[in-house]
């Protein structure tokens, strides 16, 4: 998986969570996102359910900052601090996604087993 750094940019066009408050992440970033993202149920379903808990409560932690993050941009855009703990958010993000890939990629699949 990519270890670049990625860069954040406004856009106008944003609608989802992620993109609220017109702020995105740059298209490596998003590539990144996605294809870790694609199979992200699975692989949470690979994984023992403590675990797959833990990861969910990670998520939703992480994703309850982007936008309380987001929402205070909106009042203040030019904010660099913000503008920096939102890019750490997201890279918080990558860095959970790439675990669980990488520890769903080492359970012993059924036919091993």
């Amino acid at each position: 998986p990519p270890t670049e750094n990625y860069t954040l940019y406004s856009s106008s066009a944003a609608s989802d969570v992620y993109k609220r408050q017109g702020y995105t992440l740059g298209p490596r970033y998003e590539r990144a996102r996605n294809e870790l993202t694609r199979d992200l149920d699975r692989q949470l379903a690979a994984l023992p359910e403590d675990t797959r808990a833990l990861v969910n409560r990670n998520l939703a932690q992480i994703r309850e900052a982007l936008a309380e993050i987001n929402d205070e941009l909106s009042e203040d855009p030019n904010n660099v601090l913000l503008q920096q703990l939102l890019l750490a958010a997201y890279q918080d993000e990558l860095a959970v996604l790439m675990n669980v890939n990488r520890m769903a990629q080492t359970l012993p699949t059924r036919t091993e087993i």
